[in-house]
């Protein structure tokens, strides 16, 4: 009799079991189903207002039937931010980090909210904490930097924007205008710059066109180091500090860039053609012909220096 029991009561737990499941999986579907209606909506400042409460509705409506999808209360936050509606922004972006408390997008959203409503503190945390669940989020780095940086804590933010821009080199130039606003002094930017062609060479751009050419011209030749400690060197990074030079009347010194280049990328013939241009402009013709003939010598076909010659040649 009792092992007819205990066979009927697994039989029963076990049915209770797949029951639950079934129920569960059933409320998940139904959850993403009505979700589905609203998941690529975008919320901003010209969202009808109609399309806001409907998305506020149905991010309600889903997370009732999956409460535990975070993903719910952080749409119904978005659409309560353009709404207006205060209690339910914190509500749900309370909820939205409750369920998934490593979510840099959503500490992003909750640190950015109160910077708005003021409170620093919690901004700052929620900030931070949103840099550290993500640290290769350039974007977010950045940002968080910037925010440090306007309250008084500069040291901290440049290593962060330092960071962001190592990430991402395309961020420098925005790195460099957030800082500028921010009053942040020329030489405190520079502890932004990591030790990279690219940043490097943006920091000189910004230096001259502040008006600090002497500092630009350091900066554009150190940038030289840079370029010569990467895996992969380009002839390109040479020509943009060569150009900047020669622009500026400075031959002799964009001379002695290609010069540095000819000495890393020594099979490249565009670079001997470069210099052998730079010292026809500075009247020293035979050393001219002497770059064109190299180049000629790595690239026997190369008719830009055949005809670089035949000018030289055509003269003499």
């Amino acid at each position: 009799v009792d092992s007819i029991f205990f066979r009927r009561l697994s039989s029963a737990a076990l049915f209770i079991m797949m029951a639950g499941v079934l129920v569960f999986n059933f409320s998940n579907l139904t959850g993403k189903f009505y979700f589905s209606h609203i998941k690529n909506f975008q919320t901003g400042v010209k969202t009808p207002g109609r399309t806001l409460e409907k998305i506020r509705l149905i991010s309600d409506y889903a997370s009732k039937f999956d409460p535990l999808c975070a993903d719910y209360h952080y749409a119904g936050a978005n659409a309560s931010l353009f709404l207006k509606q205060e209690k339910s922004v914190l509500k749900d972006l309370a909820k939205a980090i409750y369920l998934n408390p490593l979510n840099s997008i959503f500490l992003k959203r909750a640190g950015l909210y109160m910077i708005k409503k003021g409170e620093t503190d919690s901004a700052t945390k929620l900030l931070k904490a949103s840099v550290d669940c993500d640290i290769s989020d350039a974007e977010n780095a950045l940002q968080y930097g910037a925010w440090l940086i306007s309250q008084n804590r500069a040291g901290q933010g440049i290593q962060m924007i330092k960071q962001a821009v190592s990430l991402d080199t395309k961020l420098m130039d925005r790195a460099l205008t957030n800082m500028a606003v921010l009053n942040v002094d020329y030489d405190k930017m520079q502890n932004a710059v990591p030790q990279i062609p690219g940043p490097a060479l943006a920091y000189a751009d910004f230096l001259y066109n502040s008006g600090k050419r002497k500092e630009a011209e350091t900066n554009y030749l150190a940038a030289l180091d840079y370029i010569e400690k990467e895996e992969k060197i380009s002839r390109w990074q040479y020509y943009r500090i060569y150009r900047f030079f020669l622009k500026r009347g400075k031959t002799k010194k964009a001379l002695k860039v290609m010069q540095r280049a000819a000495a890393v990328l020594p099979f490249d013939p565009e670079i001997r053609i470069i210099m052998g241009d730079i010292y026809k402009k500075m009247g020293v013709t035979y050393r001219a012909e002497q770059e064109y003939e190299q180049a000629l010598f790595i690239d026997s076909k190369n008719t830009k220096a055949k005809n670089r010659l035949k000018q030289i040649r055509g003269r003499s």
